[in-house]
């Protein structure tokens, strides 16, 4: 079999992996991208059809920085391709004054000035009428948010490095990773390659890594339900923006219906712990708390779930992102525990992981993502 030689191999082409390949074709890069499905695709976890994009981040305010440059990315990308990639609707967040979410948005708002003005429970009600709020929640409305559509964001970001001259090998496993001398050599059921460099973006395939991805991995099955609601105009794209709500220390998150594509309702937290992507688990408790969310907090209730899927999460340990490199070879690079908040990241931190991987140095807005932290003192 004959030997393909790169700058750079990108080892799995979902939001992270597109958008790192992108990112190297950009910058001149021969670099090759290789995937073990044809991208975008269901398996992991980097579809969906809608994803959250905010920028008042109540998990870390350090993200700030880096959710503004990915929406100023996500905007160029927009206008590089052809299709409709994310659509600015507003989110309302949420939940008990002294809660998670509200005390971390506080933090995030403060720290960066954001404009994410608290909105009363009679304001929401007057603007949102399917929405059945108590009346003691804080509630805060981002004008700016909205949702991405995540096929079409990976479709965009493929094509467009393809068009830059990155060779993409798909359908095909990894069968061997070997360091050697000359670089790194991957070998699959189609090809051998050998790069200089490596970028692992494996997202759930990550703990079949784990002598490269040196970090605890810890899976999650996650359910997400659409709903086709009686009161469909109180729900579509334009008169409902997404929200994001914490309920009896629970977190709930949707989406408005557009297109052909119903109300979006899941879980933010919770999932059921499995051992490996293809792990087939029972969903109904997760299914029935998110029923119930929407029983107490919609009116009228939603009760028709139109369609339903299953996401693979892949979680670190403080369940924040992680930029490392694998403790056997310094030139391969991972990008990991992404899941449950990364794929709005997915163009900043695409760009952060190529010019890390070109430079040697990572950026400082990313630093506090970096392994380095799981490291004893």
């Amino acid at each position: 079999m004959p030997v393909d030689e790169f700058d750079v191999a990108v080892l799995g082409l979902g939001g992270m992996g597109s958008q790192t390949l992108l990112h190297l074709a950009k910058a001149g890069c021969q670099v090759i991208g290789v995937d073990q499905y044809f991208p975008p695709h269901t398996h992991g976890s980097s579809h969906g059809l809608s994803r959250l994009i905010r920028k008042g981040y109540f998990e870390h305010p350090e993200y700030v920085p880096l959710i503004e440059r990915a929406f100023e990315l996500w905007e160029a990308l927009q206008q590089q391709g052809s299709q409709t990639l994310w659509t600015q609707c507003g989110i309302l967040e949420g939940g008990p004054k002294n809660g998670t979410l509200v005390q971390g948005l506080q933090k995030s708002i403060e720290q960066h000035n954001l404009d994410l003005p608290i909105v009363s429970a009679e304001d929401v009600a007057r603007r949102y009428p399917g929405f059945n709020l108590p009346s003691h929640w804080q509630m805060h409305f981002e004008k700016e948010a909205g949702f991405l559509r995540p096929e079409a964001c990976i479709e965009t970001a493929l094509g467009l490095a393809k068009q830059l001259g990155a060779t993409q090998s798909l359908g095909h496993p990894i069968e061997e990773m070997t360091s050697l001398n000359r670089g790194v050599e991957i070998v699959t059921r189609a090809r051998r390659i050998i790069a200089a460099k490596v970028v692992l973006t494996l997202g759930p395939w990550s703990p079949l890594w784990k002598s490269h991805v040196d970090i605890p991995i810890r899976l999650l099955h996650k359910r997400l339900l659409w709903f086709r609601p009686s009161h469909q105009n109180h729900w579509i794209e334009g008169n409902c923006p997404c929200f994001l709500f914490e309920s009896e220390n629970q977190f709930f998150y949707g989406m408005p219906a557009y297109d052909q594509v119903g109300l979006k309702l899941a879980r933010h937290d919770g999932g059921v712990p499995i051992q490996s992507v293809h792990q087939q688990v029972d969903a109904a408790e997760e299914e029935h708390s998110v029923l119930d969310f929407a029983a107490r907090h919609f009116t009228p209730s939603l009760e028709h779930v139109e369609q339903t899927a299953s996401c693979r999460y892949s979680m670190s340990a403080d369940e924040q992102f992680v930029f490392g490199q694998s403790p056997l070879d310094p030139r391969i690079h991972y990008l990991a525990g992404l899941s449950g908040h990364g794929f709005k990241f997915a163009t900043v931190l695409g760009e952060v992981m190529s010019r890390w991987v070109l430079s040697d140095e990572l950026a400082e807005d990313a630093q506090f993502l970096h392994r380095r932290r799981f490291t004893s003192n």
